[in-house]
């Protein structure tokens, strides 16, 4: 089975498409996470990222709620920060020169030898290891 790591910037696209590129590939991704043809994963950041794109887009309350359920009810596993992926976020962080957010996602998907997927690559494309596939959404197939 696949092991892939959603960014913010993905999930996003699923709750609020006003304005967003590459819908299209990230419909058939959420399929694929929907029918199990993927494990998914995503650290806890994103749910308070998705948050934050839902405030600063002035969502009404009863939406926010709506994408929450939305989100919580799909297979996705939210991996908590635990001290140890601090210390790998920050050494990618450091090397790369991107935020802790963005590494965090770089971090999840080394722990995990998964794929990191992101509509991001801008900042997310700037780590160098190659032991991390990271993948643009506008590639996805």
């Amino acid at each position: 089975m696949t092991l892939i790591i959603l960014d913010s910037s993905v999930v996003v696209k699923w709750i609020i498409s006003e304005n967003e590129k590459y819908l299209e590939q990230a419909d058939k991704l959420l399929e694929k996470v929907k029918s199990g043809s993927f494990k998914c994963y995503a650290p806890e950041l994103l749910k308070y990222e998705i948050g934050n794109v839902m405030i600063s887009k002035q969502c009404t309350t009863s939406y926010i709620n709506l994408a929450f359920k939305t989100i919580y009810s799909l297979p996705i596993s939210f991996i908590t920060c635990d001290l140890r992926l601090a210390y790998h976020t920050a050494n990618i962080s450091k090397e790369s020169g991107i935020t802790f957010y963005d590494a965090l996602f770089i971090a999840l998907a080394k722990k995990l030898k998964a794929t990191l997927i992101t509509d991001n690559i801008k900042h997310q494309g700037r780590y160098k290891g190659k032991e991390v596939k990271i993948i643009s959404l506008k590639d996805y197939r």
